[in-house]
């Protein structure tokens, strides 16, 4: 009796174990096709202000300046798919592709300040200059920037095919990146919305799962804040600052972390 009641244990011990792998091997492909990654941005960016000052004398000095500024230091994250569109071939697919993403850039840069005023030969006020030079002023503050890239990629090798034997892949991907910038700095804040065009391109190698490198450019105008994030006030003088983005350049590593589960059918009986 107990015999019996063994081997019809070791039985179904066998049946599960050679189920195990079919079991197992059902990652849905939207799960496969998910990706994760880290992110550096950089983007080229200019810091502009109003400058208002109010001379002993009454009059009032207007002055526009603008000074290109090193970006600050600019690290985030993503995770997203993709949904195929039209096979072309068995390794080239046309996809729609998604991603949310975050970045956090870090600002810390001394702000032109009023330095003196240029007088004439009557010793009267005629022109306010500013600089950094003698300036303590600074602008130290953090943006966080979430955003949703869109884009159509033309996807080759194993993000077309979902196969084993697809040891490398790459695509390139034009899209739009709709993103809201949080700004906060001295205590207050501002946000606002872009939507911008963006060109991508990566490659990647299957290491048991694929580990890819993108490179990713945003086009046209990142506002940071504008207006009403930097402000002095006091009797004497105001100043108003802005802090734009000329476009944005990023470099990402993703993985893609069910890769492991490709399909491991031949190229003669791949599923389409």
């Amino acid at each position: 009796m107990k015999y019996s009641v063994l081997k019809k244990a070791l039985a179904i011990s066998l049946l599960s174990g050679l189920c195990m792998p079919q079991a197992f091997s059902g990652v849905p492909k939207f799960f496969k096709r998910l990706e994760i990654g880290g992110t550096y941005n950089f983007s080229p960016t200019l810091y502009k202000s109003t400058e208002n000052i109010t001379a002993s004398n009454g009059t009032v000095f207007n002055k526009d300046l603008s000074y290109n500024i090193k970006p600050g230091l600019g690290v985030g994250g993503m995770i997203g798919s993709y949904f195929p569109l039209k096979r072309f071939s068995e390794n080239t697919l046309l996809a729609l592709h998604a991603d949310i993403a975050a970045n956090m850039t870090m600002w810390d840069f001394n702000i032109s300040s009023f330095q003196y005023f240029k007088t004439d030969a009557g010793n009267n006020p005629v022109e306010a200059i500013y600089g950094t030079e003698l300036s303590t002023d600074k602008l130290k503050g953090n943006t966080l920037l979430i955003g949703l890239p869109i884009s159509l990629d033309l996807k080759f090798g194993g993000e077309a095919t979902l196969q084993q034997y697809s040891k490398t892949t790459g695509s390139i991907g034009v899209g739009v990146y709709p993103m809201m910038n949080m700004t906060k700095d001295f205590g207050s804040g501002d946000q606002g919305l872009v939507v911008a065009p963006f060109v991508k391109a990566e490659i990647g190698k299957k290491m048991g799962i694929f580990w890819k490198l993108r490179a990713q450019y945003t086009m046209g105008e990142i506002s940071y804040f504008k207006d009403n994030i930097y402000k002095k006030e006091g009797a004497a003088n105001t100043s108003t600052g802005s802090l734009i983005g000329n476009g944005m350049a990023s470099v990402s590593l993703v993985l893609m972390p069910f890769s492991w589960d490709f399909n491991n059918d031949g190229w003669w009986n791949s599923n389409k």
